[in-house]
């Protein structure tokens, strides 16, 4: 488990021991930016900024370039970002998703725990067409491959090859608020389907950039994340905190 601010300020040499035997609940904690992860939505569906009906699949393609960058913060200290870039491609019905995370915990003068993720993904006529992700997880290097076949999204990833329904949604759509009704998701870290299990909680007050807005919250689970995620009445994603053994991330939406 990730030390509180006041243990930080414990001997070093303390800290370097703590560290070692608890790299496992760090690597556990940080795998939730994921899905921030990060990891939703309103229900029924609203046209949200930018955003096109979907050709064939279920996902709407945007009409125009969107860039959410969110500030990650752990025990009050600004740890990191995720940024999720869209850009729509020439002939307006596809458009091509990166997504950058990158997570750095310091202990003192020494670096607990760095987490680095970067994917892309390419969607057309609201479907998966393809995927590629590398991942450097507190000393692992993990890397998803995937594209669109006749028989399903065919991807490989750490664990092996596996295939995907062709409709699937991946754990990198946290910027689409109809995440929440999918049972299935392909997880672009650990290359894996992996189920997910959401519940409603109601509407909240979530200030935005300073301002208050609107907005409504889901429970969400995951074989690899727990927590709660915000969409505003116009189907934004604004908000994140995802829990794990006591520790919380905190997602704040800087642009």
């Amino acid at each position: 488990m990730l030390h509180s601010k006041r243990e930080v300020v414990s001997p070093m040499l303390s800290r370097i021991d703590a560290q070692a035997s608890e790299s496992h609940t760090r690597r556990n904690m940080l795998r939730l930016a994921m899905l921030g992860i990060g990891t939703l939505a309103l229900s029924p569906v609203v046209a949200y900024a930018g955003a096109a009906p979907a050709a064939i699949g279920k996902v709407p393609i945007l009409t125009s370039p969107r860039t959410l960058k969110f500030r990650v913060m752990w025990d009050g200290d600004d740890i990191g970002h995720h940024v999720t870039t869209i850009t729509p491609s020439a002939d307006g019905q596809g458009m091509t998703v990166g997504t950058k995370i990158a997570m750095k915990v310091k202990v003192g003068f020494i670096t607990a725990f760095r987490y680095e993720h970067d994917s892309t993904e390419v969607w057309h006529g609201g479907s998966l067409q393809s995927l590629v992700s590398k991942t450097y997880d507190d000393g692992d290097d993990l890397a998803v491959k995937g594209e669109a076949t006749a028989s399903g999204f065919k991807a490989v990833g750490p664990k092996g090859p596996f295939i995907a329904p062709a409709e699937s949604l991946t754990t990198n759509c946290m910027w689409l608020p109809t995440l929440v009704d999918e049972k299935k998701l392909i997880d672009v870290q650990n290359g894996v389907m992996v189920s997910l299990v959401s519940k409603p909680l109601g509407t909240d007050r979530v200030t935005v950039r300073g301002k208050d807005r609107e907005a409504r919250r889901h429970s969400i689970r995951t074989p690899f994340v727990a927590g709660n995620l915000w969409y505003d009445q116009a189907g934004n994603w604004v908000r994140s905190r995802l829990e794990i053994k006591g520790e919380t991330l905190e997602y704040k939406l800087a642009t």
